[in-house]
């Protein structure tokens, strides 16, 4: 099945117009051969959603009339940083809901999610932010564990195996995604 969801930049969209460009403009018109008059929806970084319709698909750009805007589902896309030290990490100011992984956390992510966090919305214009702090292959240190918790995160779990670092990030996205706010 493929996806007709596609990223634009909000300075592509001038309504009732929409223009896409690069990466996104090649998947819509060669990777999932969507053609002229093919709804398809379109979202940008701040979460609106835009149903439209191709108009013109040319050699580097697919000209696009938004049909409708919406404000529907998570469309977002989430904000990945930059490794730095966990001392670093943690004397930066953080208005955001803090949860930490490791093996021996005291629930498993899905449950936090669901009782924790099932009022607060990832839609409108108050958006919550999730802060997950993956460790390293080795998992946290004593010291880390403890400095982690003073500083007000929560140990969640994503289940009884042990995953690679990198899968653990991703799994804890695709589990927010799936249980915040469905």
């Amino acid at each position: 099945m493929t996806s007709n969801h596609f990223f634009v930049d909000k300075s592509d969209i001038r309504l009732p117009q929409a223009i896409l460009k690069g990466e996104e403009h090649h998947h819509l018109s060669r990777v999932a051969r969507v053609r002229h008059g093919h709804i398809v929806w379109l979202f940008d970084r701040e979460g609106a959603s835009y149903r439209a319709r191709v108009e013109k698909i040319e050699a580097n750009q697919t000209q696009l009339i938004v049909l409708e805007r919406s404000q529907r589902g998570r469309s977002s896309i989430p904000e990945l940083h930059l490794p730095v030290t966990l001392k670093n990490w943690l004397e930066q100011p953080q208005d955001v809901y803090k949860l930490v992984l490791w093996e021996d956390g005291d629930r498993y992510l899905k449950d936090v999610i669901l009782s924790e966090l099932s009022d607060i919305s990832f839609r409108g214009p108050t958006t919550a932010s999730v802060v997950i702090l993956v460790g390293s292959e080795g998992g946290w240190t004593k010291g880390e564990q403890k400095d982690i918790l003073e500083h007000g995160y929560k140990a969640v779990a994503l289940g009884d195996n042990i995953l690679r670092a990198e899968t653990a990030a991703i799994i804890s996205l695709a589990i927010i995604s799936y249980f915040w706010n469905t």
